[in-house]
């Protein structure tokens, strides 16, 4: 066998092996489903639910001060590691999320920040034309960075809402790389 088809041969066992080892060391994507709530207090003698959303019951328990829950938004994505995604959650706030790391089989190491749009109120300086800016002023109000429990909802509240609060239910789960996500 003559040396290039010495070096053809080894290519060709080798780029395989190394294209495989770098798949495995990027962790798959994950999976984010979202569910943004008004919580609010009513005076119900039981909490009520949307119907649609009964399944956060379990997850919303500890929230003894609010006794009604409506869905605001639904949302389903996909993130790669080290991306941020930006979802808006209703005309004030949206919510970005950062998978970091894997932390574990079943853990994922994520930064959640919540921005909220600000109204405009400063005067322009004399001068200046009386025109306001057509990109609205956002002001960060939530930021944290969690460990998930893939597939285990947990909650994100305390965001202000003209009545009640904003809760979101957030649920992250590993992407399956043997079924392709």
């Amino acid at each position: 066998m003559t040396f290039a088809a010495l070096a053809t041969t080894a290519t060709l066992i080798l780029t395989p092996l190394a294209a495989q080892e770098a798949s495995e060391a990027r962790p798959a994507p994950v999976h984010v489903s979202l569910i943004a709530v008004q919580a609010t207090y009513r005076g119900h003698q039981e909490r009520k639910f949307d119907d649609s959303i009964v399944s956060i019951r379990e997850t919303v328990e500890d929230l003894k001060q609010f006794d009604d829950f409506r869905k605001l938004r639904e949302a389903k994505t996909v993130v790669t590691y080290g991306e941020e995604t930006k979802i808006p959650l209703d005309s004030r706030y949206t919510l970005f999320l950062k998978p970091i790391e894997q932390a574990s089989h079943d853990r994922i190491r994520c930064d959640v920040r919540v921005h909220m749009r600000v109204e405009e109120q400063e005067k322009k300086p004399d001068g200046a034309s009386g025109e306001q800016s057509a990109e609205p002023k956002y002001k960060e109000v939530l930021r944290c960075t969690l460990v998930a429990v893939s597939e285990k909802p947990f909650k994100v509240g305390g965001l202000k809402l003209d009545e009640g609060q904003l809760v979101l239910i957030l649920t992250l789960r590993n992407a399956d790389p043997a079924n392709n996500g």
